[in-house]
């Protein structure tokens, strides 16, 4: 197949939320002159145990957003003389030969190259050219040929950067370097990585930089060398492997392969974004743009700070993100903001791609220079209209091909062409309407957003998961994923009650108190003191005694077309006294923002001979964190993080920080929020009174059946029902940001666990 063009970055602007982060991501870099300390910009890159690395992401990264967004082009002209000022005559930025100089090369290398593509000035050219001539002699220094190990895909970072080159000066030796390099690594491709036996504490973001290079490598010899299908094949069965059994539900790559929840890295998913890009361009087949759109809106926006950084460390399993890694994750996250926008249109001699939905503009050449102007506008993905405008200076004939997702029922997709009913087919994933365009077409697309679901059992938690039933189908998740369109809307977890970890909110997903992995302080929505035994779903640490870790009957899941349920049941036993049951079903609606129905109904066996005297019912709690602790396994260490008080209201009043155990009036609703995070909560049902728990963690509010003390002598039956929601902010909009997520490091742990 011939390779499908992606566009360059001069020739689309792009509005929405792409366009928003895009421009925060700039001003963000370009504040860092002369405020950050270690590493800086203005250092010697020889002091840096990573070389050249933290100097050539940043000029890498806004060498590419000065192609699609307004930057201050003399400071980005001044600190990149800065950074070739530092270069050593050997063509080194650190002389030093070990793994992290190397990678610090490889990443000094592309941001030359970057920086010459948007300047033209040939000295960074020429610096570009002795930096790679001085890399095949490290490589065999540093790695020699007794092995290959996953520890090589640190030197074969270089990879994209010798392609690059070439891409610029046309000289073949730096397509030959690629191709040595490539050569060294490519057992592992093919080898356990592909067939889902993941190296133990590999680290994804070499390994898939690496990757990325080589399908860089593949367009750039598609008309050169046979080799291109030996090395694309292995890719492509990597890339299954790691979307079945490394990859997060939300798009995301953990940091360390092979299967790790507990910390995610942004460079990571970049990569991954930019090799199921990459594999569209040589494949044409869309689950590759499917795969790009789902790390795009629903982890790498999720990893984007409001200041324009980007955070890691976050974590899928606590559902909450981690602080901002500035000094490699905000510049490569940013340069994949990049990739993303260069790839919503593509294109060759006879058609024209629509890969991904956003407000944006290009002009593209087809047919011996005929130039067509493109405008898509569209809210996508808060709706699946989708509008293209087909502007060409003279009447062209071409194909539009606009990819249908996945996940849709092709047959439910509807076209117009200027008002009427359009005439198009469906071709392998792609809506195609071939015509002679004249300039003022417009076609109109509705997509469907149907619900659907998806499950996992990634991690070393949980026990290997519970049993769940996802319309009629059984399977063993540890967590259960609620998707609306390309959205991913709530995550619950099995072995916690299926407590709600994540909410799709376009910004902070993190307020939600989840608890710990470790089963110290987890969340927990029930509380219930019967007969002096205390009842809970997840053996909370502030109750001792009985309690209920798991459910006792499967989770059972229904996709209905406008909302997603789940049932679930909770014994109140002790030992052979059945003591009753807690039976909850909860519905996650389609549309934004996340909506909830939670029905709980708590039974309680009771009977004039056998009473039962009930203490405390505090039930169907939602929780926000204050702190939160997060254990990295691999790391063996504990991180902790800080939120803004908690402030509620009874929806009548204003709003207040309360002390624990206070009580808000019996209104019908409540309202939590911190600043940045908010739920709205509306209740009905067999309510008495409505308690406010607050801990050093979290706060908390809880619906109680009871005002006091009772002794129940029948069978008793307590339901409540409420409609949990969750407003949000667009991201343009977000302002909040503590000091520490944008002048110190990331929060050191505060304990090393041995």
């Amino acid at each position: 197949m011939a390779i499908i063009n992606s566009v360059e970055l001069e020739q689309v602007s792009v509005g929405g939320e792409l366009g928003d982060r895009l421009e925060r991501s700039a001003s963000h870099l370009l504040s860092w002159i002369g405020t950050k300390s270690f590493p800086s910009l203005e250092q010697d890159p020889a002091n840096y145990a990573w070389g050249a690395d933290f100097q050539g992401r940043w000029l890498d990264a806004v060498s590419r957003l000065a192609r699609c967004v307004d930057v201050q082009k003399d400071e980005l002209d001044r600190m990149a003389a800065v950074i070739l000022d530092w270069q050593k005559p050997c063509g080194s930025f650190n002389p030093g030969k070990t793994f992290p100089t190397m990678f610090g090369d490889a990443r000094g290398l592309i941001g030359l190259v970057e920086y010459f593509c948007l300047s033209g000035d040939e000295k960074y050219l020429e610096a570009a050219k002795r930096l790679a001539d001085r890399y095949p002699q490290v490589c065999r220094e540093v790695y020699p040929d007794t092995s290959e190990t996953p520890e090589t895909f640190w030197a074969s970072t270089v990879i994209e950067g010798l392609v690059r080159l070439w891409e610029q000066c046309k000289e073949d030796k730096y397509l030959r370097m690629a191709k040595d390099r490539i050569e060294a690594v490519k057992s592992q491709l093919s080898g356990p990585y592909s067939q889902g036996a993941m190296p133990d504490h590999g680290h994804s973001h070499s390994y898939l930089n690496s990757v990325h290079g080589i399908l860089r490598y593949c367009v750039a010899i598609s008309d050169l060398d046979t080799d291109k299908q030996a090395y694309m094949e292995p890719v492509i069965e990597l890339w299954d492997a790691l979307a079945s059994n490394a990859m997060w539900m939300s798009g995301g790559i953990p940091e360390l392969l092979p299967n790790s929840i507990e910390c995610d890295e942004p460079c990571s998913t970049g990569d991954w974004l930019g090799i199921s890009l990459w594999l569209w361009k040589l494949t044409g087949q869309v689950k590759y743009l499917d795969m790009a759109e789902r790390s795009l809106l629903n982890h790498l926006y999720f990893n984007q700070l409001p200041s324009g950084g980007f955070s890691s460390t976050s974590n899928i399993e606590q559902g909450f993100r981690g602080l901002e890694a500035w000094w490699c994750c905000s510049m490569h996250g940013a340069r994949s903001l990049c990739e993303a926008a260069q790839n919503i249109y593509g294109y060759d001699q006879d058609n024209i791609w629509v890969n991904l939905f956003m407000p944006s503009r290009v002009k593209i050449e087809v047919q011996q220079s005929k130039l067509v102007e493109i405008e898509l506008e569209t809210q996508y993905p808060r709706d699946g209209t989708v509008t293209i405008h087909v502007n060409p200076a003279d009447e062209a004939t071409f194909n539009l091909k606009v990819r249908v997702p996945s996940w849709i029922d092709s047959t439910a997709v509807t076209a117009q062409l200027n008002g009427d009913k359009a005439n198009v087919r469906i071709d392998n994933g792609l809506l195609v309407i071939s015509r002679k365009w004249s300039r003022g077409d417009k076609v109109s697309i509705g997509f469907p957003m149907p619900m659907r679901v998806e499950t996992d059992v990634l991690g070393h938690h949980e026990h290997g998961g519970l049993p769940v039933e996802v319309d009629a189908h059984t399977t063993i998740a540890k967590r259960i994923a609620v998707f609306w369109g390309p959205l991913l809307l709530a995550v619950f977890r099995t072995g916690h009650g299926n407590d709600l970890v994540w909410v799709y909110r376009d910004g902070y997903n993190e307020i939600l108190d989840s608890g710990g992995m470790q089963g110290t302080e987890r969340s927990c929505p029930e509380y219930l003191r019967i007969d002096e035994k205390s009842f809970n779903v997840n053996r909370n640490a502030d109750f001792k005694g009985f309690g209920v870790a798991r459910s006792s009957v499967m989770t059972r899941v229904v996709v209905e077309s406008e909302c997603v349920r789940l049932q679930w049941q909770h014994p109140l036993a002790d030992g052979s006294d059945d003591i009753g049951n807690i039976e909850c079903s909860v519905q996650v609606f389609a549309g934004l923002p996340v909506r909830l129905q939670y029905d709980e109904r708590v039974s309680i066996n009771a009977s004039q001979e056998n009473p039962r005297t009930v203490t405390q019912a505090m039930l169907s709690g939602v929780r926000f964190s204050t702190n939160q602790e997060q254990y990295h396994d691999t790391y063996y260490q504990i991180w902790r993080y800080e939120y803004p008080p908690v402030q509620v209201s009874d929806s009548v009043g204003p709003f207040s920080v309360p002390q624990d155990a206070d009580e808000l009036k019996n209104t019908g609703s409540y309202c939590m929020d911190n600043g940045v995070f908010r739920a709205e909560c509306e209740y009905s049902g067999d309510v008495e009174r409505i308690v406010v728990v607050r801990k050093d963690d979290w706060t908390g509010v809880y619906l109680s059946p009871i005002q006091e003390q009772v002794t129940l002598r029948a069978a008793t039956v307590f339901t409540i029902k409420k409609i949990l929601s969750f407003p949000f902010s667009d991201y343009g909009q977000s302002h909040y940001m503590p000091k520490e997520w944008t002048d110190e490091l990331m929060t050191q742990p505060i304990l090393t666990v041995v």
